[in-house]
C-alpha cells in the first residue's frame, strides 16, 4: 500500500508534465485529465491513511480502481511519454496487488484483453492452457516487464500476463524489444 502511495505521487507529477505537451494541451480535456490524476492521487492518499490507522481499506479500493480505469484509458489513448507510461505501469502494478488482496475486479484488465476468452479471465493460466505454455508466458513476461511487481505468475490469468507483455513490448520499442514482441503488437 505504501508503494502505491509513493508511486501515485510520482505518476501524477509525470502525468501533469506529459499532458501539458499532449494533443489536449490548453483545452478543457487537459483540465479534466489533470483533475483525474489529482483525484487518483488523493484517493490513494486517503486509502493509505485509513489503512495505516485501521489496517482496513475495503471501502476505498473500489473508487481507486474506478479512477484508475479512467486514467488507464487516458494514458494509452494520448500516447504519453515513456516516463509517464512507466510511472503509470508502476502505479497500476501496485494497485493490482492491492485490488487482488481485496478481491476487487480491475475493469481495465478485462477490457484490454483481446487474446483470452471469458474462462481465461477467471482461471489460472496454467489451468487454462497447461503448465508448459503458461511457463513460456511467464518467462516472456518477466523478460520484458518493467513493473515493480509484474503479474508474471502461472497462477494469474493468461490475459493478464499477455496484457503485461503487450504493454511492456510497446514501451521497449522495435529496436530494443525481443523478437517475440511482434506477436503482441
Amino acid at each position: 500500500m505504501k508503494n502505491l502511495h509513493d508511486d501515485s505521487k510520482d505518476f501524477r507529477q509525470a502525468f501533469d508534465n506529459s499532458v501539458h505537451k499532449s494533443s489536449i494541451r490548453n483545452t478543457g480535456q487537459e483540465k479534466n485529465a489533470r483533475f483525474l490524476a489529482e483525484q487518483f492521487e488523493n484517493q490513494v492518499d486517503e486509502m493509505y491513511k485509513h489503512f495505516k490507522g485501521s489496517k482496513k481499506a475495503d471501502a476505498y479500493v473500489g473508487p481507486v480502481v474506478q479512477t484508475a480505469a479512467q486514467l488507464d484509458q487516458l494514458v494509452y489513448s494520448l500516447n504519453m511519454d515513456s516516463k509517464t507510461t512507466l510511472a503509470w505501469e508502476k502505479s497500476r502494478s501496485e494497485l493490482h496487488q492491492v485490488a487482488a488482496s481485496y478481491n476487487t475486479p480491475e475493469p481495465y484488465l478485462q477490457s484490454t484483453s483481446s487474446f483470452a476468452g471469458a474462462t481465461a479471465d477467471t482461471q489460472s493460466c496454467a489451468a487454462s492452457i497447461g503448465a508448459a505454455p503458461a511457463q513460456k508466458l511467464v518467462d516472456r513476461c518477466l523478460k520484458v516487464s518493467t513493473a515493480t511487481h509484474p503479474p508474471c505468475n502461472v497462477q494469474n490469468s493468461c490475459a493478464l500476463m499477455r496484457d503485461e507483455i503487450r504493454r511492456s513490448c510497446n514501451l521497449l520499442g522495435e529496436d530494443d524489444a525481443p523478437g517475440f514482441c511482434k506477436e503482441y503488437r
